[in-house]
């Protein structure tokens, strides 16, 4: 075995993950977390997809939770934006144990996945779509529940919550906002006032949301907002990963 897979299966183990080869490596439904074991539902967990969403979520900490901690310090509130079957308050919860979480996905679909994890997490689940101001909502579907997307519409059947109202559910300050909301970060943008109370933010942004967008809209509707940016992976040409904090 090599030095690297050795490294793998000792992080695999401190989740309670075990194996003996790499055709017998699957994510477990029983994990540790924050050093106790919870019993959490995945959908399609023997999915080579879905093993790669975990793994880069809680192996290898794309939404860049550890460099978030160092910058931030305590931390006390953590809201979930877009948080698909609840990955990202897996890894959440391992790096802050005694955080109070919100997590929101409007996805009916995947509702009983994302609403066990997040009691068995001990977060706050809503389904709703979160976006500038209160609003009905359509959502469109495909292929993966990864890519959802959500669109204001009077005779739509999905909650639209304002982000002002996310804001004042955390307690009126939110430590880290995570956002993967397939385009829906940009009506949120637009609330100025609601982003002065929030931290730290790790999110990936979509560019195909807004015609014309670049990135370096990305950076300037960041710097506006008063943050500093950590890190920027562009995963695409259409999309990619920012973290941020205040300055």
């Amino acid at each position: 075995m090599t030095l690297k897979g050795i490294k793998r299966r000792i992080q695999c183990w401190s989740w309670g993950i075990f194996y003996f080869s790499s055709s017998d490596y699957r994510i477990p439904t029983r994990l540790r977390v924050s050093g106790k074991m919870h019993q959490l539902k995945f959908r399609n967990a023997d999915d080579g997809a879905f093993r790669y969403e975990f793994s880069e979520i809680c192996f290898s900490d794309c939404y860049r939770l550890a460099l978030l901690k160092q910058r931030l310090g305590n931390i006390k509130s953590i809201v979930d934006i877009g948080a698909n079957q609840g990955l990202f308050l897996v890894a959440a919860r391992n790096r802050w144990p005694n955080a109070a979480i919100w997590a929101y996905e409007p996805n009916p679909h995947i509702k009983e996945v994302v609403s066990w994890n997040a009691e068995a997490l001990g977060a706050h689940f809503f389904q709703e779509a979160v976006t500038r101001n209160d609003s009905r909502m359509d959502l469109t579907f495909s292929d993966s529940d990864l890519h959802t997307t959500a669109q204001v519409s009077s005779t739509g059947a999905v909650t639209g919550t304002a982000f002002q109202k996310v804001v004042e559910r955390a307690g009126g300050r939110i430590d880290v906002l995570k956002i993967d909301c397939e385009g829906g970060e940009w009506s949120m943008f637009e609330d100025e006032e609601s982003w002065r109370r929030v931290r730290g933010l790790t999110m990936e942004y979509h560019l195909w949301a807004r015609e014309g967008s670049t990135v370096e809209d990305i950076k300037n509707i960041l710097e506006k907002l008063g943050f500093i940016i950590l890190s920027l992976d562009e995963l695409t040409d259409s999309y990619g990963l920012v973290t941020a904090v205040k300055g």
